[in-house]
């Protein structure tokens, strides 16, 4: 007995300090019924169609398991099988024999290492690649070679990382194949699992160490899978779907398939009531969410399977209610009775309303296009309206068409309105500034029908297919990347890193002035980039059309990097995992060609309409006659590139059109607006597509006549009739007795005395753009519907003229802030002119509002009617 007990413990000691006498292999035939492997882990989004153990298609012995996969785009999708607990040495070779449709899968080794801990505290995880599958729909054998090295790199990698990691214990514990072969469909059959360099140390099977992704209900076929209900849950600021991140890319609907939005790249469809069964059985078909408002009573109880599709509820303030309780109370029910517990969002002009503090969600957003705020602030602005979310997730909002009051503005009397189109570079940066922003998904809001045969509406529709094209790319970083901001030594650069485990993708964008009315073409100098965003060992890589560029070692690992040509958004991807930079690559490959023609197609488009305008505002002289032949010569030797397979050739001639046309629009809009105090004076100088009739109307307003001041008490000169007439002040219970509104004697721009309206920086006012901080309303004025009024004053804000933060925001209550004059530091007193079309009988009141700390003055002001 002693002699038994001495041979077990020298066994035991043999088997610790010499593995290599005990070696073997452990193998998996896939032999049984029972399917074995799982799908654990992806970055965008996967799901299992088809999972079966098959008996006609074995590369050996009687079976082998067959695994169709269904996914979007990202980086990998990673199927796990466990194998028996074996030691890392240098003898260790897994591998497993794969035949697939498709090539670029790859074999990976998940390795334990029990005394390293990761930032949960759990034993530190990592995957070692191997080979890559390339002999398409044939079997080849996948190894993971030189295990014990892959390791020692891996762990030195990590040590930049974490302060130290051991490596001593590391065990093997799953194989793993990424799946991943591109969008669609990646069928694969697997046989013949083998571990050979096994040495066995009677450990038992270590608990799983990658995510699973997919519920373990022991069924295979797709029919479940498909059955069962989605979960939408919410942790921190990530929404989850089925516990992967879920980047909701969200289109208003308006009687538009949702199979033909799905096509457009959409993922959401925001419904303006409750859906009913043709519409549910609609989106599951076309596997797209439902975001929409909850049905009324008790009707929740009563969901079944068929509404898996839907993702949230949407309750909105009523602001004919004068409060939100009824919001409020909403929620409350909804939370009682929803047996899905779905996640409930709020819509807020900000992220500050109590609707939003008792909502899983926030959707934020406002109207840029058109208006006077700076497009430059947008990403501040959206920063500043969600940062009392309390971590919560937000959805951002962006502009696709004119706002309702500009379209009314529009007419002016007039019934030959141009189809006015959104240029596609300002959707294009208000969706990339609100990624910036951490937003965890896009709601693009649209009014008209995207299917519908209006040119404009059909540019738009291609424009918001373009930019889905490009903004999947970015679905693993934006659905679950930490999002922070870097410092910029370049006042209208905004840089943002989104911030993942294994890589980074930075957000450069360049900032215009007034690029809210008509964008830019390009940055006009190179983007310097200092080396602080990436970490010691990370790569950059731009993304472009035509694949990732690397940018030269000599510039990433040197001062800065820097980018000579740099478009208006510049993503660079930073990294060394090359899997990551194998994914992205591939992606860019996948969208290439349809971005082409798609951009192909939106150049020749605008630049038809630029030709047109140009002729009937008369400027079609021979400086631009030129542009346009070189820009359209330029398209035709893109349309030949596509036509001959070079797409590379073709996206650089359609990007030099673009730019070209696009030059010659900002160029001639400022040209025409110049005489006009500023772009919001006119409703018809915020669009190229309106300078035709912004000619007429000018001609219009300058020969018309009109009458006399209709305003009381404008010329500031006297309080007590001011008070008399109905001039008013407001202000928010959060500013201070420091604040001041009075008559100041102080040089007036006419008469004795001016209004002065003082706002100190104590105040806390933040660049949020909130007109309910101090301002002085005007008493009403009667106006008849479609009169035009024209509002005449004179401002002065003093302050150093760079400091270019607008401070006074000047509105006239029938059409509100979209069409309001923002102002900036002015040289002594400013002229400022507004004409607009009254939409509706009514009373007409001016409000002057500070939204930024500071002083402004005003003086003289009057309203009249053109006769």
């Amino acid at each position: 007995m002693k002699q038994c007990r001495w041979t077990a413990l020298i066994l035991l000691i043999t088997a610790t300090a010499t593995p290599r006498a005990l070696e073997g292999a452990a193998r998996e035939g896939f032999e049984s019924a029972d399917v074995s492997w799982r799908l654990a882990d992806y970055d965008g989004s996967a799901k299992l169609v088809l999972h079966e153990r098959d008996f006609a298609s074995a590369r050996s012995g009687q079976g082998c398991e067959h695994i169709r996969l269904w996914a979007n785009h990202g980086t990998y999708a990673h199927l796990a099988h466990p194998v028996e607990a074996a030691p890392i040495i240098d003898e260790l070779v897994p591998s497993i024999w794969v035949k697939a449709n498709r090539p670029g899968l790859q074999v990976l080794a998940c390795v334990v290492l029990p005394r390293a801990k990761d930032k949960d505290g759990k034993p530190l995880t990592v995957l070692l690649g191997g080979d890559f599958y390339n002999d398409v729909s044939a079997w080849q054998q996948l190894q993971v070679r030189n295990i014990a090295k892959l390791l020692q790199r891996e762990v030195t990698r990590r040590s930049v990382q974490f302060k130290s990691v051991d490596k001593h214990e590391a065990y093997l514990d799953h194989i793993v194949i990424n799946a991943y072969g591109g969008p669609g469909v990646t069928d694969i059959l697997v046989d013949d699992l083998e571990v050979d360099g096994f040495a066995f140390t009677g450990s038992a099977t270590a608990p799983a160490s990658l995510r699973d992704a997919t519920p373990s209900s022991g069924r295979g076929s797709a029919d479940a899978i498909e059955s069962q209900s989605a979960r939408i849950e919410i942790r921190g600021s990530v929404v989850l779907a089925d516990g992967r991140p879920l980047f909701a890319n969200i289109i208003e609907h308006n009687g538009e398939s949702f199979r033909w939005l799905k096509e457009l790249g959409f993922n959401t469809v925001w419904l303006n009531m409750p859906p009913g069964q043709s519409q549910l059985a609609e989106a599951n078909d076309a596997d797209v969410w439902l975001l929409c408002p909850p049905p009324p009573g008790i009707e929740l109880v009563g969901m079944t399977d068929v509404h898996r599709r839907i993702l949230a509820w949407i309750v909105e303030p009523r602001p004919e209610s004068g409060n939100e309780s009824a919001g409020l109370n909403t929620v409350s029910r909804i939370r009682r009775i929803d047996p899905a517990k779905r996640p409930i969002v709020a819509r807020t002009s900000n992220g500050g309303s109590s609707l939003a503090g008792v909502a899983d969600l926030v959707m934020v957003g406002r109207r840029i296009f058109g208006t006077s705020f700076d497009m430059k602030n947008y990403g501040p602005w959206l920063r500043d309206a969600t940062r009392v979310c309390r971590g919560q997730p937000f959805w951002g909002t962006v502009q696709t068409e004119p706002s309702v009051s500009l379209n009314s503005q529009f007419s002016l009397g007039r019934t030959d309105l141009p189809e006015v189109a959104l240029a596609p570079q300002q959707i294009r940066l208000a969706a990339f500034t609100t990624i910036a922003a951490g937003a965890r998904g896009i709601c693009f809001r649209s009014r008209i029908r995207l299917d519908s045969d209006h040119e404009a509406t059909a540019l738009r529709a291609k424009t918001l297919q373009l930019i889905n094209a490009e903004l999947s790319l970015l679905e693993p970083w934006a659905a679950g990347a930490e999002s922070r901001d870097l410092s910029s030594r370049e006042a209208n650069t905004r840089l943002t890193l989104l911030d993942a485990e294994r890589s980074r993708m930075l957000i450069a964008i360049r900032h215009a002035f007034n690029e809210q009315y008509e964008p830019q073409a390009r940055a006009t100098t190179p983007l310097s980039l200092t080396p602080h965003i990436a970490r010691l060992t990370d790569k950059a890589y731009l993304l472009t059309p035509n694949g990732l560029q690397p940018l030269r070692k000599s510039q990433a690992a040197g001062s800065r990097i820097t980018l000579n040509d740099p478009d208006r958004i510049s993503l660079i991807l930073l990294t060394q995992d090359r899997l990551a930079i194998s994914r992205v690559g591939r992606d860019l490959a996948a969208v290439r060609n349809d971005r082409v023609r798609l951009s192909h197609e939106i150049a020749s488009a605008r630049l038809d309409a630029t030709a047109t305008t140009l002729g009937q505002i008369g400027r079609a002289d021979s400086l631009s006659a030129k542009t346009l032949e070189e820009a359209r010569s330029t398209l035709e030797r893109a349309d030949l590139s596509m036509r001959a397979g070079d797409y590379d050739r073709a996206w650089q001639a359609v990007r030099d059109a673009s730019r070209q046309v696009q030059q010659l629009r900002r160029t001639t809009w400022e040209l025409e607006v110049r005489n006009f105090t500023s772009p919001a004076s006119s409703p018809l100088c915020v669009s190229f597509a309106t300078l035709r009739l912004h000619r007429d109307a000018a001609k219009y307003f300058a020969t018309g006549q009109w009458s006399e001041n209709l305003l009381p008490a404008a010329g500031f000169e006297s309080l007590g009739e001011m008070l008399q007439s109905g001039w008013r002040q407001e202000r928010a219970a959060n500013v201070g007795d420091a604040a001041l509104v009075e008559l100041t004697l102080q040089e007036p721009a006419d008469g004795q005395s001016a209004l002065r309206l003082v706002m100190p920086a104590d105040n806390g006012v933040a660049p949020v753009d909130q007109p309910e901080r101090l301002s002085v309303t005007s008493p009403p004025i009667p106006v008849r519907a479609r009169q035009v009024i024209r509002i005449h004053g004179w401002v002065h804000i003093p302050g150093l003229i760079a400091d270019q933060r607008r401070r006074l925001m000047i509105i006239d209550s029938l059409n509100g802030e979209d069409l309001a004059e923002r102002t900036a530091t002015t040289r002594g007193w400013q002229e400022f002119t507004l004409y607009r079309v009254c939409p509706e009988d009514g009373d007409l009141r001016l409000t002057f509002s500070m939204i930024d700390a500071g002083e402004a003055r005003l003086d003289a002001v009057s309203v009249s009617v053109l006769r």
